[in-house]
């Protein structure tokens, strides 16, 4: 009955492990966009560390390759404690640090990964079949 009134459901990056996850609900309702909508790594900021541009590299292709329209970020900026939050103490990692002090702001490893992916798909643009990756003689798809 509430299908009729959503357009579409945003997920986040930690509901949704395995990407597979997201074969179900597509198949239930195909006719709805899978948006993925939050992604955030902690605790606190790390100043040019890849992990986090490397865990939103295999989220956004696994995602897009499980049915999601798109992929956006939690917080695009946050200051150099990792805030501000509305919940205390709650810190985190983002693209861009801002650094009201000095007058900074820095693009962290994510903001390039994310630019990658924004650079190269285009609105109109619709997936092409990937193959399966062998690793260690193991099959695992991206």
């Amino acid at each position: 009955t509430a299908a009729k009134y959503a357009a579409g459901t945003a997920i986040h990056w930690y509901t949704h492990s395995p990407h597979t996850n997201l074969d179900e609900p597509h198949k239930l309702h195909p006719d709805k966009f899978i948006l993925s909508t939050e992604a955030c790594m902690g605790p606190g900021v790390r100043l040019g560390a890849w992990e986090l541009a490397q865990a939103y590299g295999y989220d956004i292709l696994g995602t897009l390759n499980h049915h999601t329209v798109g992929w956006t970020d939690w917080n695009m900026v946050l200051d150099t404690s990792g805030g501000p939050s509305w919940i205390p103490g709650n810190r985190f990692d983002s693209p861009i640090i801002a650094n009201p002090d000095a007058h900074e702001y820095y693009r962290q490893p994510s903001f390039y990964a994310m630019a990658h992916f924004a650079k190269f798909l285009r609105p109109g643009a619709v997936r092409v079949d990937s193959p399966i990756v062998i690793r260690n003689n193991t099959e695992a798809t991206v």
